[in-house]
């Protein structure tokens, strides 16, 4: 039961640090999609990609 109880407190500590994380990443996403789609020939103001949460 203590290890049970050690898990969901460890898991609940580290969630806050996983939801910071996530803008983050959804940024570099972004921008790897944004580069990829200019490296293809299309000129980077016939787009535009905007972040759905």
């Amino acid at each position: 039961m203590k290890i049970a109880t050690a898990i969901a407190a460890l898991a609940l500590v580290s969630a806050p640090s996983l939801v910071m994380a996530a803008p983050g990443s959804c940024e570099r996403v972004k921008s790897d999609i944004e580069q990829r789609i200019i490296n293809n020939g299309v000129p980077a103001d016939n787009f535009t990609l905007t972040i759905v949460s």
